[in-house]
């Protein structure tokens, strides 16, 4: 948690324990020895040949907190030279004849010197972790400590790694991390041991890697619309991620790409629609709020899933991963394979008569084509694909590694089949999963994921035999960044978890103890003060009532608790109401602090908890405490769909804080869009908006034209792609006064926002004209449809209350119904009392007489071409004239 606000809360540390064995992971051998080594200004660091990156790595690391530029000499004859003049030195040993592993290190620590030996220069790297934890904790200072001794405790340490796969995944497509971020959380990894960094650097909500043979993937794929801010995003310049690979590399750490197929793929959709099912344009996803919201699939109609039967799919994504493995020089390159929304496959003619010629039997088996062409494409590369478990459905690639994290059956399942496999599951092992149910946690997916539970997970599965159990890779624990928009948050959410995760992938099961953990982790996270490292300390929370099925009711109901001997002092009080298990969870409409059955505190708002958890703290304060009292506390409760609800209601008297406060944009290099973007001005609705709203209170137009994509791209500031429809515009409307404000809205709130936050009120023109094309709204139902346009209508009416509103029906909800609007009966159902507003349906140009859509009339299945314009213009324009007179 932020220092500054949980300090008080975390664990003393004795300046004695500096000197223990305070090291995590916890080394394989330890025998503890008598005297100490000290550091000083005259040690020098004896180099071996082939250890001199380790060494300067070493001074590096030395000599930021002790201010000693520590010497270094190299030897002719090491050993004898070793052992002739060894006083006051820390010697590197690189011995190829070592019967050490390649990760593996020695460390003796006498009074006189330190020798660190190993076979290769990564097993030497990490005996330098290990030595940079036995000094005080200083060591990690940016700032020169002068009165700190620097000394190590005579030691021999014998230490290798249990497992090969040692990783963390970190998420920069749904927020994005800058260079200096990454650095420093490699920098981290380092210092625990881990050597594996899986960098999800793409997925639905922002493509961030570039790739030159497509640039719109960052032209248009790196940046989302995302109401109230406007565009966010950014990507990654391919000298960026070569400078990372290699910062990694020197730290012994591979950098794992993730290129996502053929799901989660929206972004790149939306730079190139023509790779889709549907071809249909569309936008990177937003989230529904902003920073966070607790969503896995973007929220946009338009296609995340590549169409697996278009031959150009495949030529894109070989084009891709070409330059993909000119950046990353790992084995393993991750091709993502989970959560496939199949519904686009099954609705795709091509697909499916795809599907049949290639003798297919489902969906799956489409999917199963898909990943073992592209893994036949990355072998032949002399790379290896490996993905998450959904890769298992319908026949997994002959030589595909899978990553399970939905639980441990998956992993189990690719063991026994003879396939690799990285333990990855959801449980425990996601961290943006919530630590803790206090409520100073910060926003997190659904779901507790404890540091005990981390530390006490066993990678391999008592299903596998010995033999079976040898295709167990490692374990990796993977950090979305869905709620995770600030490196503090980040830190938050992978600390002190990182370290129980370290211990859990290097330390030999025999020698992990739970409480011995405990007391070298409040050693480490002394260490990250001194980094000024935010991470989570537990605070104080007393269990005061608990509830179960028996005294739930769907109706509204009173529960009340005694809490005498629980109420112990005056001030504010948190309570808690925490769901623990059950299929239906608890709603919260109000709390209160009886004293000697009177309310003397109360907080009434609507909370929840269950799966998730939503406001589920209630604040009441004692204004003054009397110890011969009986406290109570009485809650105004009822079940959501069902009775069989368990939870415990806790209290604390630690304060909540408010994590989401939007931040700045950075203007750093990684984020700054390209001057060839194109369509900033599109997905910049920030930006779009203030112009519209200055040239509006400028100019005071008689009609302004509001909707989706349909409005902004005519009239408004087209794009190259629309550049006849600016004619158009001026050819039917030009002698109006009119202003466009496009739009391109996804949500019924974003409309409102934009309109709130407009000039409307202040120029009140005589006409709204809002267009209904196929993607408006963003929402399923009929019902919500009219209530989406009756809630914009009214916003209108109450800025402006003698503005006409046109409605104009174009292809409304196309997709869903293939009808005419007119017979969505409830689209228009609150008109008949609105004597101000209009509907039209402008469908009826784009029809034949049987009903069918004319192609000719349209660039894709959702926009009209020059020649769908014009039909609008010459059918719209009379409507708008009679309704100005």
């Amino acid at each position: 948690m932020m220092k500054s606000i949980l300090m008080a809360f975390a664990v003393t540390i004795a300046s004695v324990f500096a000197q223990d064995i305070n090291v995590i992971p916890k080394p394989a051998e330890i025998v503890k020895g008598n005297g100490t080594f000290q550091l000083n200004a005259d040690t020098e660091i004896v180099v071996s040949d082939g250890a001199e990156k380790t060494a300067k790595q070493l001074q590096d690391y030395l000599k930021p907190a002790t201010g000693f530029t520590v010497s270094t000499k190299g030897t002719g004859n090491f050993f004898i030279n070793l052992f002739s003049s060894s006083d006051n030195t820390i010697s590197l040993v690189l011995d190829d004849e070592s019967k050490l592993g390649a990760e593996a290190y020695k460390l003796e620590s006498t009074s006189d010197q330190i020798v660190i030996t190993a076979k290769t220069e990564t097993g030497l790297f990490y005996g330098c972790q290990t030595l940079r934890q036995l000094l005080p904790v200083e060591i990690f200072s940016n700032e020169i400590h002068k009165n700190v001794k620097w000394t190590v405790p005579a030691v021999t340490i014998k230490d290798q790694p249990r497992f090969g796969w040692r990783g963390m995944m970190i998420d920069s497509s749904r927020h994005f991390q800058t260079v200096d971020y990454l650095k420093k959380f490699i920098d981290r990894l380092a210092m625990q041991k881990l050597n594996k960094f899986h960098w999800h650097i793409v997925d639905g909500h922002g493509w961030r890697l570039e790739i030159k043979k497509y640039p719109r993937l960052t032209d248009i794929g790196a940046w989302r619309p995302q109401p109230p801010i406007g565009r966010y995003g950014g990507f990654y310049t391919q000298e960026e991620v070569k400078e990372i690979v290699k910062y990694a590399a020197d730290r012994h750490i591979t950098v794992i790409p993730e290129i996502e197929m053929p799901g989660h793929s929206m972004a790149a959709i939306a730079s190139y629609p023509e790779l889709s099912c549907s071809k249909v344009e569309g936008t990177v996803a937003p989230f529904y709020e902003y920073p966070c919201a607790a969503q896995r699939f973007p929220h946009c109609k338009n296609s995340d899933v590549f169409c697996a039967s278009n031959e150009k799919v495949f030529t894109f994504l070989e084009d891709v991963l070409k330059e993909t493995f000119e950046l990353f020089p790992s084995t393993y390159i991750h091709v993502g394979g989970d959560e496939v929304n199949k519904g686009d496959w099954k609705r795709c003619p091509s697909c499916q008569k795809f599907k049949k010629e290639q003798g297919l039997k489902d969906e799956h088996e489409l999917q199963s084509y898909f990943m073992k062409r592209m893994e036949k494409f990355i072998n032949k590369n002399g790379r290896r694909m490996i993905g998450w478990d959904e890769i298992l459905e319908g026949g997994l690639a002959p030589n595909a590694t899978v990553m399970s994290w939905r639980g441990i059956k998956g992993g189990i399942k690719s063991a026994k089949m003879g396939h690799d496999v990285v333990m990855s599951p959801e449980k425990p092992l996601y961290f943006d999963h919530g630590q803790s149910r206090h409520p100073s946690h910060p926003a997190h997916w659904p779901g507790i994921e404890t540091l005990k539970e981390v530390y006490h997970y066993n990678p391999i599965p008592k299903e596998l035999t010995a033999e079976e159990a040898k295709h167990i890779l490692g374990a990796q624990a993977n950090l979305w960044s869905v709620f995770i928009h600030t490196p503090e948050l980040h830190d938050v959410q992978t600390y002190p978890r990182q370290f129980a995760l370290a211990e859990t992938v290097w330390t030999p099961l025999e020698n992990k103890n739970w409480d011995d953990y405990l007391k070298r982790q409040a050693v480490s996270l002394k260490r990250l003060d001194q980094m000024n490292i935010s991470y989570w300390i537990e605070p104080d929370m007393e269990k005061v009532a608990k509830w179960q099925p028996s005294m739930c009711k769907e109706t509204n109901q009173e529960w009340t608790f005694d809490l005498t001997g629980k109420v112990k002092k005056s001030g504010r009080i948190n309570f808690v109401f925490q769901y623990t298990r059950g299929g239906h969870r608890l709603d919260i409409e109000k709390a209160e602090l009886l004293k000697n059955g009177q309310p003397v505190s109360s907080d009434e708002h609507d909370g929840f908890s269950g799966g998730s958890n939503h406001k589920n703290t209630y604040t009441l304060e004692l204004k003054s405490f009397d110890p011969t009292a009986k406290y109570e506390l009485k809650a105004r409760v009822h079940s959501d769909g069902g009775t069989d609800s368990y939870g415990e209601i806790s209290l604390t008297t630690a304060d909540g804080i408010d994590w989401y406060k939007a931040p700045k944009l950075s203007n750093s290099s990684a984020t700054k869009a390209t001057t060839q973007n194109r369509d900033k001005k599109m997905y910049d609705w920030k930006e779009r908006h203030n112009r519209c709203k200055k040239f509006v209170k400028k100019n005071s137009p008689d009609v302004i034209f509001i909707g989706d994509s349909i409005t902004h791209y005519w009239g408004g500031e087209p794009s190259n792609r629309y550049k006849c429809a600016p004619k158009v515009w001026n050819k039917y409307f030009g002698n109006l006064n009119t202003a466009n404000l496009g739009f391109g809205w996804d949500r019924t709130e974003n409309v409102l926002w934009r309109l709130k936050n407009g000039a409307l009120a202040e120029t009140k023109p005589k006409l709204v004209v809002m267009m209904i094309g196929t993607n408006n709204l963003d929402i399923n139902t009929d019902k919500e449809i009219a209530d989406g346009i009756k809630a914009i209508c009214d916003e209108i009416n109450t800025q402006s209350p003698n503005t006409k509103i046109l409605l104009v029906g174009i292809l409304p909800r196309l997709k869903q119904y293939k009808t005419n609007p007119e017979d969505v009966n409830l689209l228009t159902s609150f008109l008949h009392n609105r004597n101000n507003v209009t509907y039209f349906n402008a469908n009826y140009g784009f029809t034949d007489k049987d009903g069918k859509i004319k192609k000719e009339l349209f660039r894709d299945e959702v926009h009209p071409n020059a020649k769908g314009y014009e039909v609008i213009g010459s059918t719209l324009k009379p409507v708008i004239e009679k309704l100005l007179k």
